[in-house]
């Protein structure tokens, strides 16, 4: 992600994040949480499905649970996040994930 695109618009993306219907709720300054309507699993004992946090330069991914409602708004934001400045989106491994 092109880091000062990221900089000037670090509250914009606070705001796409926060506005998604999954949007549970902002954990700490810069962690959100999404949430989908389905039933899920909880993880560790937390009811979530995706977790984000802005990081520096970089937006950080944990998917925790299958929710349709939560991927589509993941996708969602991934999306805008391309519209607007150039992005990878990148695994566990660092490799090209699919998104």
């Amino acid at each position: 992600m092109d880091s000062e695109w990221f900089d000037k618009n670090r509250g914009q993306i606070a705001a796409k994040i926060k506005s998604l219907p999954s949007f549970a709720r902002e954990e700490t300054q810069d962690e959100y949480w999404l949430s989908g309507a389905e039933p899920h699993i909880e993880h560790d004992s937390l009811p979530l499905d995706v977790r984000l946090w802005l990081r520096g330069d970089r937006i950080d991914i944990d998917i925790s649970a299958s929710s349709p409602t939560a991927y589509a708004d993941l996708a969602a934001i991934i999306s805008w996040l391309r519209h607007n400045t150039a992005i990878e989106v990148l695994d566990d491994d660092d490799l090209p994930s699919g998104w």
